[in-house]
């Protein structure tokens, strides 16, 4: 049986390797939209980055006094884009002149800037920011003369406490109360603010759901093909009529199913990790921190019963591919119908990923927990928790369901409806 086993494998993953729609929609073509897409995510973002730290700003100062003169020259000196001052010229003929030239900001300083401010009075510095094509670096393009402005608010409010309490610092006088946050994960307390614990698991831990998630799409991809191909060529029935057993030929077509969804999914997450490496080096604020500087790490039990849970859902899965796949004419048809059980895994991957499932009211817990993918999905962030409770009780359920679709699976495949089933999308003819 073994070298039987060996023989129908080796055919399978020719076959599928041999269909161009298999080897360049899904392996070849994530790759390359990737890399095309991090290639414009780059140019994109450069683009927005430069706008946002070196606008072109045109000043109009009607005040012409020390203050002003600062704002403007800080403003001059920081930023790397065209800066024009002007004194004598009205905010609509301004505004003109940032249509027809490239200026993305029209700062206005009113008369009587700097005698407001020396006096106590609040002074009004306006931002006219010009939207030609409503883009991000548009959006952006007012944050640095804005923090300009912010800049000068603060070190003016210090000089004047300064000059009022000496003795005071000015840091305690405008927050005479500061608060320290912890956090407490899996029972231990953390010198860490819980927005930073939680951007922190969203930012290392939100796409593994995503992948599980394509895992297993591109596997049930591979299986339902499998299948297809042999009904939509007329082979099936010469690979039935073999001297080997069809529990042999569906266990050959499970195995070659996971040998290249696993292909396929490593090839997506290496072209996924370079796309988001991408996009995020940009001098965006990052967080040095990991999840085990949080105290979240994965123990070997964990590991275990995640790597369990989730080859016994790819058991599962394949196999409700291939039991599907049997009602389908052709390929075509035969995605189709395994893009139904789409749905069964990715309302679990959204659930597990912005909320939990035991946070939920009853009525949604139930159907939930009964869609077998929902432990799947949840089982890395439980054993990150340590909540091997749960785990167990996934793998249990998981167990039972995947005994009982295999069970359907090889009775299915020892019977003859395994050649005449079939669900036709064709409006039928009269």
């Amino acid at each position: 049986m073994h070298s039987v086993l060996i023989v129908i494998l080796k055919k399978e993953v020719k076959e599928m390797l041999r269909d161009p729609k298999i080897l360049i929609g899904m392996i070849i073509a994530p790759v390359l939209i990737m890399g095309v897409m991090s290639g414009v995510m780059n140019f994109v973002m450069s683009s927005a980055k430069e706008a946002v730290l070196n606008p072109n700003v045109i000043i109009v100062d009607y005040d012409n006094s020390l203050l002003s003169n600062v704002v403007t020259s800080s403003l001059t000196s920081s930023s790397g884009g065209k800066v024009m001052v002007i004194g004598d010229m009205s905010v609509s003929k301004a505004i003109e002149l940032a249509l027809k030239e490239d200026f993305f900001i029209v700062m206005v300083i009113p008369k009587g800037f700097g005698y407001n401010v020396s006096i106590g009075r609040r002074a009004i510095v306006e931002l006219y920011t010009v939207m030609k094509s409503l883009s991000i670096s548009e959006g952006g393009a007012s944050s640095m003369p804005s923090s300009i402005i912010e800049f000068l608010n603060s070190e003016i409010v210090r000089e004047r406490i300064r000059e009022v309490a000496p003795n005071i610092d000015p840091e305690v006088f405008l927050k005479p109360i500061s608060r320290v946050e912890y956090s407490v994960v899996k029972g231990k307390v953390i010198n860490v603010p819980p927005q930073t614990v939680f951007s922190v698991v969203m930012s290392q831990s939100v796409f593994i759901p995503i992948i599980i998630m394509i895992i297993f799409i591109t596997a049930m991809q591979f299986a339902s093909t499998s299948i297809a191909l042999e009904k939509e060529y007329k082979t099936l029935e010469t690979l039935l009529t073999l001297p080997v057993s069809r529990f042999t030929i569906l266990l050959a077509k499970l195995m070659s199913s996971v040998m290249l969804a696993v292909l396929g999914s490593v090839s997506f997450m290496f072209a996924y990790m370079y796309y988001y490496t991408s996009v995020t080096s940009f001098g965006l604020p990052t967080i040095n921190l990991s999840l085990s500087d949080i105290g979240l790490t994965m123990t070997p039990i964990g590991l275990l019963l995640t790597g369990l849970t989730l080859f016994l859902s790819m058991v599962s899965s394949l196999v409700l591919a291939l039991l599907i796949a049997v009602f389908a004419e052709d390929v075509r048809s035969a995605q189709t119908l395994v893009g139904y059980l789409y749905f069964l895994m990715i309302i679990p991957m959204m659930v597990s990923m912005f909320t939990d499932v035991s946070s939920l009211p009853m009525l949604l817990q139930i159907p939930l927990y009964l869609i077998p993918y929902t432990y799947t999905l949840a089982s890395p962030r439980a054993a990150l928790l340590e909540n091997y409770g749960f785990l167990v009780i996934g793998i249990v359920y998981m167990v039972v369901f995947s005994i009982a679709v295999l069970y359907i699976a090889s009775k299915f495949f020892k019977s003859e409806k395994v050649l005449t089933a079939k669900i036709s999308f064709r409006r039928s003819r009269r």
